[in-house]
């Protein structure tokens, strides 16, 4: 049966990975969201998210904060704060990663996961360290041309300037390997959908089965179309277990 109080930590992890990579773009950038569980007929607003994004003489900064909501406590007794940061250089208008870092805190316990970028190849440590051998492997031909979840965002906000959503993203977290294919799935004149399905790559229990706290295999994502600028508008999911709705305040 699932539950919520022993996964609360995956759950704050991919939290952190979906939002981050659909801020919409621009050179200086805040944006507030709320993240919606639903579990059958219960429906609780389980995180606040505060983003922030900014560019100055070709270098761009991320930075992210997740904090449990005041109803948290009905489903969750621990207090768990998520602070995420990417930073990196833009060359020719493609934004480049060198440091990408995510930090979750939990009562008196913490983890921490360090990505750094050199000549197009990522390397990653998480504190504490934990038994590669338990995961499926990550070679290093995997951690070519990969980038962080934080600057996946550009990417995908891209996409929709340019009514087109098709692409591969290659992400890396300093645990986990994955891939999102982003796709069109519905354009009119106000608003623009795409549809996102995830693959794990790397880093992942061995037989682990199916596990309700993956990124649902496919999400929507919808913008609104502001005099060809795009808004993200939702981003909204769901497994057997729970629907999950990222939703701009």
């Amino acid at each position: 049966m699932f539950n919520l109080r022993e996964n609360k930590a995956k759950i704050i992890k991919y939290i952190f990975i979906l939002i981050s990579i659909f801020i919409p773009q621009s050179k200086a950038h805040a944006d507030n969201y709320k993240l919606v569980l639903s579990f059958g007929f219960i429906k609780q607003t389980v995180y606040q998210i505060n983003t922030t994004y900014t560019e100055n003489n070709n270098n761009y900064e991320i930075n992210f904060k997740l904090l449990s909501t005041d109803g948290i406590s009905s489903f969750i007794s621990e207090e768990i704060e998520g602070i995420g940061f990417s930073s990196g250089r833009i060359i020719n208008d493609k934004h480049i990663p060198i440091k990408y870092q995510y930090i979750e805190s939990k009562d008196n316990s913490k983890k921490e996961y360090y990505v750094d970028f050199n000549n197009n190849i990522a390397t990653g440590k998480r504190i504490p360290s934990y038994d590669k051998t338990k995961l499926t492997p990550i070679n290093d031909d995997m951690l070519v041309n990969v980038i962080d979840p934080a600057l996946a965002f550009i990417k995908l906000s891209k996409f929709s300037n340019l009514n087109n959503c098709d692409k591969n993203i290659l992400i890396y977290d300093a645990k986990r390997r994955f891939d999102l294919t982003i796709s069109n799935l519905e354009k009119n004149e106000n608003r623009t959908q795409c549809l996102i399905k995830s693959k794990k790559i790397g880093g992942y229990k061995r037989k682990e089965g199916v596990n309700p706290l993956e990124l649902p295999y496919e999400m929507i994502i919808e913008f609104e179309n502001m005099n060809n600028n795009y808004k993200l508008l939702s981003i909204s999911g769901e497994n057997k277990y729970f629907k999950l709705s990222i939703i701009r305040l």
